[in-house]
Protein backbone atom coordinates (compact mmCIF):
# COMPACT_ATOMS: atom_id res chain seq x y z
CA UNK A 1 0.00 0.00 0.00
CA UNK A 2 1.24 3.31 -1.04
CA UNK A 3 2.79 5.18 2.16
CA UNK A 4 2.26 9.46 1.94
CA UNK A 5 3.63 12.21 4.40
CA UNK A 6 3.07 15.62 4.47
CA UNK A 7 5.29 17.99 2.29
CA UNK A 8 5.60 19.91 5.69
CA UNK A 9 6.51 17.37 7.62
CA UNK A 10 8.31 13.66 6.03
CA UNK A 11 7.15 11.53 9.69
CA UNK A 12 3.25 12.69 9.71
CA UNK A 13 1.43 10.05 7.61
CA UNK A 14 -1.22 11.93 4.99
CA UNK A 15 -4.57 10.94 3.82
CA UNK A 16 -4.90 9.78 0.17
CA UNK A 17 -8.28 11.46 -1.33
CA UNK A 18 -8.48 9.53 -4.72
CA UNK A 19 -5.91 8.24 -7.35
CA UNK A 20 -5.91 9.62 -10.78
CA UNK A 21 -4.70 7.18 -13.70
CA UNK A 22 -2.10 9.51 -15.51
CA UNK A 23 -3.44 8.49 -18.86
CA UNK A 24 -6.68 10.74 -18.16
CA UNK A 25 -3.67 13.48 -17.55
CA UNK A 26 -2.13 13.17 -20.26
CA UNK A 27 -5.19 12.44 -22.82
CA UNK A 28 -6.90 15.46 -21.39
CA UNK A 29 -3.91 18.19 -22.00
CA UNK A 30 -3.60 16.75 -25.06
CA UNK A 31 -7.27 17.03 -26.28
CA UNK A 32 -7.87 20.59 -24.52
CA UNK A 33 -4.98 22.34 -25.01
CA UNK A 34 -3.07 20.36 -27.19
CA UNK A 35 0.20 19.80 -25.20
CA UNK A 36 2.40 16.67 -25.20
CA UNK A 37 2.74 15.79 -21.36
CA UNK A 38 3.45 12.16 -21.07
CA UNK A 39 7.35 12.61 -20.99
CA UNK A 40 6.59 14.23 -17.46
CA UNK A 41 4.71 11.07 -16.23
CA UNK A 42 7.16 8.55 -17.60
CA UNK A 43 7.01 5.00 -15.48
CA UNK A 44 4.21 6.86 -13.44
CA UNK A 45 0.94 4.95 -13.92
CA UNK A 46 -0.96 6.94 -11.31
CA UNK A 47 -0.75 9.94 -9.02
CA UNK A 48 -2.62 10.58 -5.99
CA UNK A 49 -4.39 13.43 -4.43
CA UNK A 50 -3.87 13.62 -0.73
CA UNK A 51 -4.49 15.58 2.43
CA UNK A 52 -1.78 17.07 4.87
CA UNK A 53 -2.71 16.34 8.19
CA UNK A 54 -1.17 19.90 9.49
CA UNK A 55 -2.60 22.04 7.46
CA UNK A 56 -5.32 20.26 5.24
CA UNK A 57 -3.44 21.32 2.17
CA UNK A 58 -4.23 18.79 -0.64
CA UNK A 59 -1.01 18.24 -2.60
CA UNK A 60 -0.42 15.83 -5.57
CA UNK A 61 1.84 12.77 -4.97
CA UNK A 62 4.58 11.32 -6.03
CA UNK A 63 6.46 15.01 -5.18
CA UNK A 64 8.27 16.50 -8.61
CA UNK A 65 5.41 16.39 -11.06
CA UNK A 66 6.07 19.75 -11.58
CA UNK A 67 6.09 20.98 -15.13
CA UNK A 68 9.34 21.04 -16.88
CA UNK A 69 10.75 24.73 -18.57
CA UNK A 70 9.37 23.12 -22.41
CA UNK A 71 5.93 22.73 -20.96
CA UNK A 72 5.43 25.59 -19.59
CA UNK A 73 7.27 27.90 -22.39
CA UNK A 74 4.17 26.05 -24.75
CA UNK A 75 1.59 27.26 -22.16
CA UNK A 76 2.67 30.47 -22.29
CA UNK A 77 2.28 30.30 -25.68
CA UNK A 78 -1.49 30.44 -25.29
CA UNK A 79 -3.18 34.25 -25.53
CA UNK A 80 -5.51 33.54 -22.76
CA UNK A 81 -2.51 31.90 -20.45
CA UNK A 82 -1.24 34.89 -18.41
CA UNK A 83 -2.76 38.29 -18.04
CA UNK A 84 -1.21 41.68 -17.54
CA UNK A 85 -3.88 43.05 -15.87
CA UNK A 86 -4.80 40.74 -12.47
CA UNK A 87 -6.56 41.66 -9.81
CA UNK A 88 -3.81 40.28 -6.97
CA UNK A 89 -1.52 42.97 -8.33
CA UNK A 90 -3.30 45.68 -7.68
CA UNK A 91 -4.64 44.73 -4.35
CA UNK A 92 -0.92 43.88 -3.15
CA UNK A 93 0.29 47.12 -4.46
CA UNK A 94 -2.22 49.09 -2.34
CA UNK A 95 -0.34 47.18 0.45
CA UNK A 96 3.06 48.25 0.02
CA UNK A 97 4.96 50.98 1.51
CA UNK A 98 7.23 53.36 -0.18
CA UNK A 99 11.12 52.97 -0.09
CA UNK A 100 10.60 49.04 1.11
CA UNK A 101 12.65 46.57 -0.61
CA UNK A 102 10.63 43.75 -2.02
CA UNK A 103 11.46 40.40 -3.79
CA UNK A 104 9.16 39.02 -5.91
CA UNK A 105 9.82 35.08 -6.34
CA UNK A 106 8.61 33.76 -9.85
CA UNK A 107 7.74 37.42 -11.50
CA UNK A 108 7.77 36.71 -15.40
CA UNK A 109 8.93 39.91 -17.70
CA UNK A 110 7.78 41.72 -14.73
CA UNK A 111 4.24 42.63 -14.99
CA UNK A 112 3.97 43.10 -11.35
CA UNK A 113 7.37 44.97 -10.84
CA UNK A 114 6.46 47.01 -13.50
CA UNK A 115 3.26 48.20 -12.75
CA UNK A 116 4.43 49.02 -8.68
CA UNK A 117 7.41 50.84 -9.57
CA UNK A 118 5.31 53.03 -12.15
CA UNK A 119 2.90 53.26 -8.84
CA UNK A 120 5.69 53.64 -5.48
CA UNK A 121 8.97 54.36 -4.75
CA UNK A 122 10.44 50.54 -3.72
CA UNK A 123 13.22 48.58 -4.42
CA UNK A 124 12.22 45.80 -6.22
CA UNK A 125 14.08 42.68 -7.22
CA UNK A 126 12.58 39.41 -9.03
CA UNK A 127 13.53 35.80 -9.18
CA UNK A 128 12.78 33.82 -12.87
CA UNK A 129 14.08 31.01 -14.43
CA UNK A 130 12.86 31.26 -17.84
CA UNK A 131 15.91 33.45 -19.33
CA UNK A 132 13.43 34.92 -21.85
CA UNK A 133 10.98 36.77 -19.73
CA UNK A 134 14.10 37.87 -18.18
CA UNK A 135 15.08 39.60 -21.64
CA UNK A 136 11.74 40.70 -21.87
CA UNK A 137 11.66 42.52 -18.14
CA UNK A 138 15.68 43.66 -18.35
CA UNK A 139 14.57 45.99 -21.48
CA UNK A 140 11.57 46.99 -19.45
CA UNK A 141 14.24 48.06 -16.43
CA UNK A 142 12.95 45.46 -14.30
CA UNK A 143 16.07 44.09 -11.67
CA UNK A 144 15.30 40.11 -12.58
CA UNK A 145 18.43 37.62 -11.87
CA UNK A 146 18.10 33.89 -12.84
CA UNK A 147 17.98 32.16 -9.61
CA UNK A 148 16.17 30.19 -7.38
CA UNK A 149 15.01 31.45 -3.83
CA UNK A 150 17.37 29.37 -1.81
CA UNK A 151 20.20 30.42 -4.11
CA UNK A 152 19.07 34.20 -3.42
CA UNK A 153 18.80 34.09 0.34
CA UNK A 154 22.27 33.02 0.65
CA UNK A 155 23.68 36.10 0.52
CA UNK A 156 20.09 38.20 0.94
CA UNK A 157 18.76 36.41 4.30
CA UNK A 158 16.98 38.79 5.83
CA UNK A 159 17.07 42.03 3.25
CA UNK A 160 13.56 42.26 2.42
CA UNK A 161 10.61 44.21 3.81
CA UNK A 162 8.31 41.84 1.73
CA UNK A 163 8.52 38.73 -0.10
CA UNK A 164 5.32 37.97 -2.36
CA UNK A 165 4.45 35.48 -5.09
CA UNK A 166 1.75 35.53 -7.54
CA UNK A 167 0.50 32.11 -8.87
CA UNK A 168 3.82 30.41 -8.15
CA UNK A 169 3.32 28.70 -5.21
CA UNK A 170 0.35 26.16 -6.18
CA UNK A 171 3.26 25.06 -8.62
CA UNK A 172 6.04 23.89 -6.32
CA UNK A 173 6.31 20.55 -4.95
CA UNK A 174 9.14 21.55 -2.66
CA UNK A 175 6.73 24.08 -0.69
CA UNK A 176 8.22 23.43 2.30
CA UNK A 177 12.12 24.41 1.57
CA UNK A 178 10.58 27.67 -0.82
CA UNK A 179 8.49 29.17 2.36
CA UNK A 180 11.33 28.20 4.84
CA UNK A 181 13.62 30.53 2.35
CA UNK A 182 10.74 32.96 1.31
CA UNK A 183 10.98 33.51 5.34
CA UNK A 184 14.85 33.73 5.81
CA UNK A 185 14.98 36.52 3.01
CA UNK A 186 12.49 38.97 5.11
CA UNK A 187 13.49 41.22 7.78
CA UNK A 188 11.88 41.00 11.44
CA UNK A 189 8.53 41.78 11.14
CA UNK A 190 8.44 41.34 6.78
CA UNK A 191 5.60 40.35 5.06
CA UNK A 192 5.01 37.38 3.29
CA UNK A 193 2.25 37.81 0.80
CA UNK A 194 1.27 34.30 -1.46
CA UNK A 195 -1.41 34.73 -3.83
CA UNK A 196 -2.92 31.63 -5.15
CA UNK A 197 -5.79 30.25 -6.86
CA UNK A 198 -8.29 29.48 -3.97
CA UNK A 199 -9.85 26.11 -4.04
CA UNK A 200 -12.56 27.27 -2.36
CA UNK A 201 -13.99 28.88 -5.28
CA UNK A 202 -17.28 27.21 -5.90
CA UNK A 203 -16.04 26.99 -9.81
CA UNK A 204 -12.79 25.24 -8.78
CA UNK A 205 -14.14 22.86 -6.54
CA UNK A 206 -14.84 19.34 -8.18
CA UNK A 207 -14.32 21.01 -11.29
CA UNK A 208 -15.96 19.35 -14.41
CA UNK A 209 -15.29 21.92 -16.88
CA UNK A 210 -11.95 20.77 -19.06
CA UNK A 211 -10.37 23.53 -17.64
CA UNK A 212 -9.89 21.19 -14.92
CA UNK A 213 -6.95 19.65 -16.17
CA UNK A 214 -4.99 22.60 -15.38
CA UNK A 215 -5.48 22.36 -11.66
CA UNK A 216 -3.54 18.87 -12.22
CA UNK A 217 -0.09 18.18 -12.32
CA UNK A 218 2.26 19.04 -14.10
CA UNK A 219 0.41 22.37 -13.62
CA UNK A 220 -0.60 23.04 -10.37
CA UNK A 221 0.52 20.19 -7.45
CA UNK A 222 -1.29 22.38 -4.14
CA UNK A 223 -4.25 23.15 -3.78
CA UNK A 224 -4.87 25.69 -1.79
CA UNK A 225 -7.79 27.28 0.26
CA UNK A 226 -8.19 29.69 2.77
CA UNK A 227 -8.09 27.11 5.68
CA UNK A 228 -4.97 25.72 4.31
CA UNK A 229 -3.55 28.71 4.25
CA UNK A 230 -4.32 30.53 7.47
CA UNK A 231 -2.42 26.99 9.12
CA UNK A 232 0.33 27.44 7.90
CA UNK A 233 1.22 29.55 10.86
CA UNK A 234 1.38 26.37 12.81
CA UNK A 235 4.99 25.70 10.75
CA UNK A 236 6.34 29.04 10.61
CA UNK A 237 7.13 31.64 12.45
CA UNK A 238 4.72 33.74 11.20
CA UNK A 239 1.20 35.39 12.03
CA UNK A 240 -1.17 35.84 9.88
CA UNK A 241 -2.17 39.55 8.85
CA UNK A 242 -4.94 39.36 6.08
CA UNK A 243 -6.53 37.09 3.97
CA UNK A 244 -8.29 38.75 0.89
CA UNK A 245 -10.42 37.02 -1.46
CA UNK A 246 -10.79 38.14 -5.27
CA UNK A 247 -15.00 38.35 -6.62
CA UNK A 248 -15.08 36.75 -9.80
CA UNK A 249 -13.81 37.77 -12.86
CA UNK A 250 -15.39 38.13 -16.88
CA UNK A 251 -13.50 35.43 -17.86
CA UNK A 252 -14.34 32.51 -15.27
CA UNK A 253 -18.41 33.73 -15.95
CA UNK A 254 -18.81 30.65 -18.28
CA UNK A 255 -16.87 28.00 -16.40
CA UNK A 256 -18.97 29.03 -13.29
CA UNK A 257 -21.89 28.59 -15.61
CA UNK A 258 -21.00 24.71 -16.81
CA UNK A 259 -20.21 24.06 -12.71
CA UNK A 260 -23.73 25.12 -11.94
CA UNK A 261 -25.12 23.04 -15.22
CA UNK A 262 -23.30 19.73 -14.22
CA UNK A 263 -24.23 20.32 -10.49
CA UNK A 264 -28.27 20.21 -12.01
CA UNK A 265 -27.80 16.93 -13.97
CA UNK A 266 -25.87 15.55 -11.27
CA UNK A 267 -22.66 15.35 -12.67
CA UNK A 268 -23.15 13.69 -15.68
CA UNK A 269 -21.06 14.65 -17.95
CA UNK A 270 -22.00 13.88 -21.29
CA UNK A 271 -25.40 15.48 -20.72
CA UNK A 272 -23.94 18.49 -19.19
CA UNK A 273 -21.64 18.90 -22.56
CA UNK A 274 -24.97 17.91 -24.68
CA UNK A 275 -26.94 20.55 -22.73
CA UNK A 276 -23.77 23.31 -23.02
CA UNK A 277 -23.52 22.12 -26.94
CA UNK A 278 -27.27 23.98 -27.33
CA UNK A 279 -25.86 27.03 -25.49
CA UNK A 280 -29.01 27.54 -23.80
CA UNK A 281 -27.49 27.79 -20.29
CA UNK A 282 -25.29 31.26 -21.98
CA UNK A 283 -28.63 32.85 -21.67
CA UNK A 284 -27.61 33.27 -17.61
CA UNK A 285 -24.52 35.47 -18.98
CA UNK A 286 -26.19 38.73 -18.14
CA UNK A 287 -27.21 37.81 -14.59
CA UNK A 288 -23.76 36.31 -13.28
CA UNK A 289 -22.06 39.07 -15.08
CA UNK A 290 -24.38 41.69 -12.85
CA UNK A 291 -23.90 39.57 -9.76
CA UNK A 292 -20.33 38.30 -10.23
CA UNK A 293 -18.45 40.29 -7.32
CA UNK A 294 -20.85 38.61 -4.52
CA UNK A 295 -19.32 35.12 -6.20
CA UNK A 296 -15.81 34.08 -4.81
CA UNK A 297 -13.18 34.42 -7.55
CA UNK A 298 -10.52 32.39 -8.33
CA UNK A 299 -7.41 34.03 -6.54
CA UNK A 300 -6.60 34.20 -2.52
CA UNK A 301 -4.00 36.28 -1.17
CA UNK A 302 -2.66 36.03 2.27
CA UNK A 303 -0.72 38.06 3.92
CA UNK A 304 1.26 37.18 6.87
CA UNK A 305 3.90 38.74 8.85
CA UNK A 306 6.98 37.17 10.38
CA UNK A 307 7.46 36.67 14.15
Amino acid sequence: MTQVFSPFDPFKPARIIKTVATTEIVQGYKKVYGLDVARLFHSIPEIYLCECPITNLQFYFPFKLDGDQRFYEELSGKEWYYDQERWEHLEVISRIHSNEHLLEIGSGDGAFLTKLKNNKAVHCTGLEFNPNAIKRGREKGIDLAQQSISDHVKQQAGKYDVVCSFQVMEHISEIHSVLLDSIKALKPHGRLVIAVPNNDAYFLKDNIHPSRYLNMPPHHVNLFTENSLSALVKIYPLRLVEIVKEPMQETHVDIFIYKVLSKLVLGNNFLTKLIWKTRGPLFFRPLIRRYRRRITGHTIIAIFEKI
